[in-house]
């Protein structure tokens, strides 16, 4: 015969179990989803080059992969501007001291910033996309050419990355007497 204390503890270890699984679950999935979007960023879609209806109508192929490239560049803002908050909402400390309450100066500066990283970004990654239409057979030209736009939208997305990290910390309340230098470096 059990004790009642012994059931609640293997309860307990249940719930645990189910909560860690469900933890992991997510965290793979979220892994396997920037994966993905990478991969659609950095790596031509065959579709656009190999299907008959693209390759045979070069403005369609452009207009698709422009579209393509936009909804991709969309869902790398977005997963970066989750990553962004839900750091800055576990770690409740960072705040800035410059920031200015009544100036709107600096948020539409903030916006044109992450519209013209939004729009360099789709840039490079329709360049991709529209590579393998450009040039029928790899030479060493058209596979420079590859590396140096992946390069650079690995660039971009890191300075996405800083500046929503840094938007953050500029948007965190004030804390009067608290803080360290490193949250002073960073605005």
């Amino acid at each position: 015969m059990k004790e009642p204390g012994e059931e609640s503890k293997n309860d307990d270890s249940a719930i645990m179990n189910e909560g860690v699984s469900k933890y992991f679950g997510n965290r793979l999935l979220n892994m396997l989803f920037t994966v993905s979007l990478m991969k659609d960023a950095l790596y031509p879609c065959p579709l656009f080059y190999r299907s008959p209806t693209f390759s045979n109508n070069r403005n369609l192929t452009t207009v698709s992969t422009l579209v393509f490239a936009s909804i991709v560049s969309f869902f790398l803002f977005l997963l970066w501007r989750e990553r962004a908050t839900s750091k800055t909402t576990q770690n409740e400390s960072s705040y800035c001291y410059s920031q200015i309450k009544s100036d709107i100066r600096p948020k539409c500066s903030c916006c044109l910033t992450f519209f013209i990283l939004y729009v360099i970004l789709t840039c490079l990654i329709w360049l991709v996309h529209l590579l393998p239409m450009r040039y029928e057979t790899l030479d060493l030209k058209a596979v420079l050419q590859f590396i140096l736009l992946d390069i650079n939208i690995l660039v971009v997305n890191v300075i996405v990355i800083r500046s929503y990290r840094i938007h953050n910390l500029h948007r965190s309340p004030l804390v009067s007497g608290e803080g360290s230098s490193n949250d002073e470096q960073m605005c």
